[in-house]
């Protein structure tokens, strides 16, 4: 990818992860393909390599997106809403007020920017 092309998508969402937000270093930016495709080279398939499709992200959601579709990384993440009170130590903190669970459903970065 030429470095062109990845300011653009750097610069895409001000350098921040169109994900969770985070600021994030141009030199710690990841390009993730928002709607993912296997590489099937013999089939002549290739990702969309297109800006639309490149998104800036920070390692941790990279990783945590792969290569899933955007709502299954949102019911997983509505899902572990749920979970986090199942353990007893953070049933306690919460309990406690030590966090909240918002009951918004989960809104990406890049929703919040392109709906302001």
């Amino acid at each position: 990818m030429n470095k062109k092309l990845r300011m653009k998508i750097y610069d895409k969402y001000n350098g921040h992860c169109a994900y969770c937000g985070s600021e994030i270093k141009y030199k710690d930016m990841q390009v993730d393909h928002f709607n993912a495709q296997i590489w099937d080279t013999e089939n002549g398939n290739k990702p969309d390599n297109s800006i639309e499709n490149l998104m800036p992200s920070c390692a941790e959601c990279n990783r945590y997106k792969a290569a899933w579709d955007i709502e299954v990384i949102r019911e997983w993440l509505e899902k572990s809403k749920k979970q986090l009170v199942k353990t007893q130590n953070l049933r306690i903190l919460y309990r406690l007020g030590g966090f909240k669970i918002n009951d918004e459903p989960v809104k990406f970065y890049f929703e919040n920017i392109i709906n302001d």
